[in-house]
């Protein structure tokens, strides 16, 4: 079952006396909605009086209110002692108890002059033991452990410096002492294959040998007529002429 309360009230207060009595079973859900009241306040008309008794069963259930909407559950006195509050639920949304009331959703056992009243809330909600788990009594494997024993004449260390430019955890900025590595810089490749650039030097032009005239003729070692620039340079045959002839001649001759 459920009971809501939308700009409702359900009441036991007094102007003078004591407030009375209010006990309420829910099986799912008590909705305060706009404003709506549960009150056993006493003394509203700054009288004596002790508040009243408020009683709400839903272990099972909820109790809803929307915070800002003002809907209160008050056991209050005036001069008398403030009443008592006692509400057994799965949970409680939107309301919550308070040393006094206020313009929020409010649960309240106050005495304006008087002793303050009791509010006991229930609300186990999740069980907290239902998600534990028995862990065994050994954590560790002791046929692993003795694979890694060293005897007592071994000396080995692990040894780590500094933290690399990393904060201590995650959730912390860097520091000014962050070791910032250098650029490095590639040196001259030695692959043989890699482009070069040669600059060449332009050949140098060799000058043409000047053609000069051949001004006579004669014969060499093997008996060939070879014309020369001068006549003193070839072999003269015995037998045909002692002397080299010169073109000049050679001409005179023929004409």
């Amino acid at each position: 079952s459920s009971l809501s309360l939308d700009q409702g009230s359900i009441t036991s207060q007094t102007t003078s006396g004591n407030g009375g009595n209010i006990t309420l079973s829910v099986k799912d859900l008590l909705l305060l909605r706009r404003g709506s009241k549960i009150s056993t306040t006493a003394g509203t008309a700054q009288q004596g009086g002790d508040g009243g008794n408020i009683t709400i069963n839903a272990p099972s259930g909820f109790i809803v209110a929307v915070p800002s909407e003002n809907s209160d559950i008050t056991a209050n006195a005036f001069t008398g002692i403030g009443g008592r509050v006692d509400i057994k639920a799965n949970d409680i949304y939107g309301i919550q108890f308070r040393e006094s009331p206020t313009p929020l959703s409010d649960i309240t056992a106050s005495s304006e002059f008087g002793t303050q009243g009791t509010v006991e809330l229930n609300t186990p909600g999740v069980d907290p033991n239902s998600g534990l788990v028995n862990l065994p009594t050994v954590a560790v494997d002791t046929q692993i452990g003795q694979g890694c024993y060293s005897p007592g004449y071994a000396q080995n260390s692990f040894i780590i410096t500094g933290r690399g430019g990393l904060p201590p955890n995650p959730r912390e900025a860097f520091s000014s002492n962050i070791v910032r590595p250098e650029w490095a810089t590639l040196g001259p490749s030695n692959d043989i294959n890699s482009q070069q650039t040669i600059k060449e030097n332009p050949p140098i032009p060799t000058p043409p040998v000047p053609i000069v005239e051949a001004t006579g003729w004669g014969t060499n070692t093997k008996g060939e007529i070879v014309l020369t620039a001068n006549a003193s340079t070839g072999t003269p045959h015995k037998n045909w002429q002692q002397s080299p002839v010169t073109c000049s001649s050679a001409k005179s001759a023929d004409n």
